[in-house]
C-alpha cells in the first residue's frame, strides 16, 4: 500500500496512540526490515488500540511505511455458538482431535498410591482423509475470523522471500496455530516466519542482541529425565525426546544431560552457572500448564523435582547472552489468559533474559516432534557456526522445519503445533 493510502487509512481509524508513539513503532519496523521485510499484526479490543473491553474488535495490519489494513472482526458469536467466550482454541482443537491421533508427551495424574501401568508411547495414528478434511475446516473457520479478507489480502501482496511477520496478541490468540492457516493453495507459515511479541514496545525498542564475542557460547540440552520416582503423575516414556536431545547436542558440539541427571538440582546449577555464557537452553520432556496458578502449577519435568515458573523466578537469573529457549513439551506455551495475551512459563523466560521462547500449543507428538525439532536444530546449529548467532533467530529455523516437515506430514496437529514468542532482532 502506498504511504499516502496508509496515511488516509490511518485518518480513517481512531488511534488512541500518538502520531510520535505510531513513528516510533513504524520506525521499529524499519529497523527490524533491515535484513528481512517484517511486518506486524496487531489485536485490540477497540478502535483505539488499547487493551480495555471484553472481546476482540480489531485486528490491524502494518509495515514501516504504516497501515496496510484494518478491520473489526466478526462477532465471536458468529463463528460459533458452541465456542466458549475467548476460547477459540477449543474450536481448534476440537477439529484437530489431537489427543485422538497423537502418541503424546502428556501425562496423566496417579491415583493416591497406585502403581501407574505400563507407560510405553504408542505410535501416532495416521489421520483418514476426513479426519483431515476437518482440520482443513476447523483452520479455515479460525482463519476467517483472525485473519479476514483485507488483512488476509494484504499478506499475500506483501509476501517476500525470507519476509517474517510479528503478531501482538490479546488474549488467547496466543494460543493459536496461525503457522496453519490457509492461504489459497499454501499455508501462512509457507509465507512468513512467524513470531509472537507481546507488546508493541518491543518493536519501538528493536536493536540486535548483546552478544560478546569474548564469550565462548556455552549450551545446554536437557531430555528425557528419569519419572520413575514422581508420586503425582504417571508419565509415557519418551524414547524420541531422548533422540532429540542427543541429535542437537551433537549438532552444537554440546552434551546432553538425559535420564536420572536430568534433575533439578543439576539444571538449577547449570543456569547458574551459565548465566553469562548460555546461548541456547533447550528442553525434551514431559511438561504440564495450570491457565489458574501458572507460577506454581506450570512445569517442566525432571528428574526428583520439576522446574516451575516459580522456581525460575526464585532463582533471579539475569541471562547475558540473550538466549534462545526451547521448550519441547506439551502445552508448554499455554498459560493463564489475560487481555495482553497468555500469562505462563514463557514468561518467566523472557524476565530472566531469553530473548526468545519455542513453545507448543498442545499435546505434541513424541516422534512427529522429534522430526520436527531434528529439522529445526539443523537450522539452529548454522545459526551458531563461528561462536556467534545469526540474526535470523529461531522463528526463521522453525519456518524453515515446518515448510519442509509439511511436505511429508499432512497432519497440521503434528507440524504446525509449536510458536515462537519474544523479542524479535534484525
Amino acid at each position: 500500500m502506498p504511504s499516502h493510502q496508509a496515511a488516509e487509512l490511518e485518518n480513517q481509524v481512531r488511534l488512541k496512540a500518538s502520531k510520535g508513539y505510531l513513528n516510533r513503532f513504524y520506525a521499529g519496523l524499519a529497523t527490524l526490515s533491515s535484513r528481512h521485510k517484517t511486518l506486524a499484526l496487531i489485536y485490540s479490543e477497540s478502535r483505539d488500540w488499547d487493551l480495555t473491553g471484553e472481546s476482540y474488535t480489531c485486528a490491524w495490519l502494518a509495515s514501516s511505511a504504516g497501515l496496510l489494513a484494518y478491520t473489526e472482526l466478526t462477532p465471536r458469536n458468529q463463528v460459533s455458538e458452541n465456542v466458549p467466550d475467548d476460547d477459540f482454541l477449543q474450536l481448534i482443537w476440537n477439529g484437530l482431535r489431537v489427543d485422538v491421533r497423537s502418541a503424546s508427551r502428556a501425562p496423566r495424574r496417579r491415583e493416591r498410591d497406585a502403581e501407574c501401568e505400563d507407560e510405553s508411547v504408542a505410535s501416532d495414528i495416521t489421520p483418514t482423509d476426513e479426519q483431515i478434511s476437518v482440520e482443513l475446516t476447523t483452520l479455515q473457520q479460525a482463519k476467517s475470523y483472525l485473519l479476514p479478507d483485507s488483512i488476509a489480502s494484504e499478506l499475500e501482496r506483501e509476501s517476500t522471500t525470507g519476509a517474517r511477520l510479528l503478531i501482538i496478541p490479546s488474549r488467547s490468540a496466543q494460543k493459536i496455530p496461525f503457522a496453519a492457516f490457509p492461504m489459497r493453495d499454501r499455508s501462512l507459515i509457507d509465507l512468513y516466519s512467524l513470531m509472537i511479541v507481546p507488546a508493541a514496545e518491543d518493536i519501538i525498542a528493536a536493536q540486535p542482541d548483546r552478544v560478546s564475542a569474548k564469550a565462548k557460547p556455552t549450551f545446554m540440552v536437557v531430555g528425557d529425565p528419569d519419572l520413575s520416582g514422581d508420586k503425582s503423575f504417571c508419565w509415557p516414556k519418551l524414547p524420541h525426546a531422548r533422540e532429540e536431545a542427543v541429535l542437537l547436542a551433537d549438532k552444537l558440539g554440546a552434551k546432553a544431560t538425559t535420564g536420572a541427571s536430568a534433575d533439578f538440582s543439576l539444571v538449577k546449577a547449570s543456569l547458574k552457572s551459565g548465566q553469562k555464557t548460555l546461548r541456547l537452553i533447550y528442553f525434551a520432556t514431559h511438561g504440564m500448564t495450570d491457565p489458574e496458578n501458572p507460577a506454581d502449577g506450570s512445569f517442566l519435568a525432571l528428574t526428583k523435582s520439576h522446574l516451575t515458573g516459580a522456581a525460575l523466578r526464585k532463582m533471579k537469573l539475569k541471562f547475558v547472552q540473550s538466549p534462545i529457549v526451547v521448550m519441547s513439551a506439551c502445552f508448554s506455551g499455554l498459560g493463564k489468559v489475560f487481555p495482553g495475551g497468555v500469562f505462563g512459563l514463557t514468561d518467566f523466560w523472557l524476565k530472566a533474559g531469553a530473548s526468545q521462547v519455542v513453545v507448543s500449543l498442545w499435546a505434541v507428538s513424541d516422534a512427529g516432534t522429534r522430526d520436527l525439532m531434528a529439522l529445526f536444530a539443523a537450522e539452529m546449529s548454522k545459526q551458531f557456526e563461528g561462536g556467534a548467532i545469526n540474526a535470523d533467530g529461531a522463528e526463521s529455523a522453525l519456518a524453515i522445519a515446518m515448510r519442509v516437515l509439511k511436505t511429508t506430514e499432512r497432519d497440521p496437529a503434528v507440524w504446525a503445533a509449536f510458536t515462537v514468542v519474544g523479542r524479535p532482532r534484525p
